[in-house]
């Protein structure tokens, strides 16, 4: 008897996967801790398939910049590993900034690219979300261009309903 709720998923898929789904979560408003959960687990998966070389964020440049090396990661870590553990430390209490997931999932939708060549449109959606809300964080000449285009548009990064009902008429 075979079970058809049985399926096989490759790494790239999962992080496919949570990463849009994280970012419909994000433009809609769900609850920050599972946005974060969900990106920490993508973000975790699409560092190691690179062998921990594009990540924006768990850089070694930024390890050397921060001159904290482990200890940088360590602190970037501390929510996911709060979200998802609670051996050691069951009754901590965290103090979370959710803006933290939006630099990591526009690492997630950067590694993911780089890795399969692919473009979809929820992560380009959130790029240009990211870059509306962020543009002192843009590195790349070409999406500061953009960004500067899509803001004569008078696109609103504050209106997350607009990006959302974006996400659901294109995708």
């Amino acid at each position: 008897m075979k079970n058809e709720h049985i399926y096989r998923i490759s790494k790239l898929q999962a992080a496919k996967e949570q990463i849009d789904e994280a970012i419909w979560m994000f433009f809609n408003k769900r609850s920050a801790v599972a946005i974060h959960s969900i990106v920490g687990a993508a973000h975790q998966v699409l560092h190691d398939v690179s062998n921990r070389s594009i990540s924006m964020v768990k850089s070694q440049k930024q390890m050397d910049l921060r001159g904290e090396g482990k200890d940088w990661i360590k602190k970037l870590n501390k929510e996911y590993n709060f979200f998802k553990h609670g051996i050691d430390d069951p009754s901590e209490l965290l103090t979370f900034d959710p803006l933290l997931h939006a630099f990591y999932l526009v690492d997630c939708v950067y590694m993911y690219r780089n890795i399969t060549g692919e473009k979809h449109f929820s992560h380009s959606l959130y790029d240009t979300w990211f870059s509306l809300s962020h543009p002192g964080c843009i590195g790349n000449e070409n999406v500061r261009e953009f960004a500067k285009l899509i803001a004569t548009h008078e696109w609103d990064p504050n209106d997350l309903n607009f990006f959302a009902e974006l996400l659901d008429e294109y995708s």
